[in-house]
């Protein structure tokens, strides 16, 4: 026997759409050559439905002994002529009621339309049980059919269940045990995604909080992850990073478009949010990859001082003088008023290049100042603030005394003579 099968994933053509084109091939007996073509998508509709809907073409089996082989081999995934048709499944969340799904298959087979609701428990419950009604056109009956089942983890991807069904007077009993671990690494170990209550086939969120060097808000080679952050979506779910500052988070529902953020809470003071909130689309049967950047805020100090024009081995602090940090732009970014003893403390700068300098208004009259510090550098180099010691010297030249007092006009003299 020969049986292949290939898988194609085609492009969006529409957004909130995905198609899935896949083909067979089976050989029984390496004389004769079956193929069966299958399409599948779905799509996201207004006012929360979803729709999605798979249809199959190919060759019919001319022999029954040749069908019965087939489907004697226990393949799931081989073909069969009996799948040749559609299907298609309309689909509408009822808040917490659950999800109400309408159902017709037309398969070569079958001729079906059913009803369904899936309720799904919440909480530390692990049980979910589902309730079918509907109408067979062939035969022209009516059907129920009920499932319970206990998941095994929080994802409910394992779960072990019973089923029961009734049609035309019989009854239809089935037990089902499901077990599939899916892992993902983290941190360069293997994390059971079931653990997070992360459904690998409905898709989720892995990223990183990184400390961004270069402070351009993308996750770049080098740029190591930070532990201890919350990160929060708009779906409720939240997670802790790692120590390498990894995550994963398992949006509920069929919200596709999903926004992620940093809980400020968690981020100690000293960082700073380059990118601290992001939108993600959520992908079936992926994880979409998010990087959320954060900073160290740098800080310089000094003192504005000049010589003591008594003693020149003794200095005299300058208070009240304000100091600036221009970019390299030449913008004032921040600034600070030195205190009586001529300190003065700028924080919350962050990453670059930056020139210290004294806004010359606020100097009293007299004072200047000798020469501009050279511009410095800010970078994360630590988890700690990198503290810079910039002090600025300034000099005193008394200014000209004024000469308050006018000049008196000299006296004319009166020449008696003329009367």
């Amino acid at each position: 026997m020969e049986w292949q099968r290939a898988d194609l994933s085609l492009p969006r053509i529409l957004p909130y759409t995905r198609l899935l084109l896949n083909g067979e091939r089976l050989a029984p007996n390496h004389l004769d050559e079956y193929y069966l073509w299958t399409a599948a998508g779905d799509m996201d509709l207004p006012l929360g439905f979803n729709s999605s809907g798979i249809a199959t073409w190919g060759d019919e089996f001319p022999r029954t002994e040749d069908r019965q082989l087939v489907e004697g081999l226990g393949i799931a995934d081989a073909p069969r002529g009996r799948r040749i048709g559609w299907e298609a499944h309309l689909r509408h969340r009822l808040l917490r009621a659950g999800m109400f799904t309408v159902t017709h298959s037309n398969l070569t087979y079958r001729k079906r339309t059913r009803f369904s609701h899936t309720l799904q428990a919440r909480g530390k419950r692990h049980f979910q049980w589902r309730l079918e009604g509907g109408y067979d056109w062939r035969p022209q009956t009516p059907y129920g059919q009920a499932h319970i089942s206990y998941r095994l983890d929080k994802s409910g991807s394992s779960s072990i269940g019973i089923s029961a069904r009734h049609q035309r007077r019989d009854w239809i009993f089935g037990v089902t045990f499901s077990l599939r671990p899916t892992f993902a690494i983290m941190d360069g170990k293997p994390f059971l995604l079931t653990k997070s209550r992360l459904n690998p086939e409905m898709g989720g969120l892995k990223g990183h909080v990184f400390l961004d060097r270069n402070g351009n808000g993308l996750h770049e080679k080098g740029e190591r992850g930070i532990e201890g952050i919350e990160v929060v979506a708009n779906t409720g779910q939240r997670m802790t990073t790692t120590k390498r500052g990894t995550f994963i988070l398992h949006p509920r529902g069929l919200q596709r478009d999903v926004h992620v953020r940093l809980n400020p809470l968690t981020v100690p003071a000293f960082y700073d949010a380059t990118n601290g909130a992001q939108w993600a689309e959520i992908k079936k049967g992926a994880l979409t990859r998010v990087g959320l950047g954060l900073i160290i805020l740098n800080s310089v100090t000094g003192i504005v001082f000049y010589p003591d024009p008594q003693d020149t081995t003794k200095t005299v602090k300058l208070g009240g003088v304000r100091v600036v940090a221009r970019s390299s732009t030449g913008e004032v970014v921040q600034n600070s008023i030195t205190s009586g003893d001529g300190r003065y403390y700028i924080g919350e700068l962050k990453p670059g290049d930056y020139q210290i300098d004294i806004d010359a208004q606020t100097l009293r009259r007299g004072f200047s100042v000798v020469e501009k510090p050279e511009p410095v550098r800010l970078e994360p180099t630590n988890d700690s603030i990198d503290l810079r010691q910039i002090n600025i010297r300034c000099r005193y030249v008394p200014p000209p005394e004024r000469e308050d007092e006018e000049q008196e006009a000299p006296e004319k003299k009166i020449d008696y003579k003329k009367f």
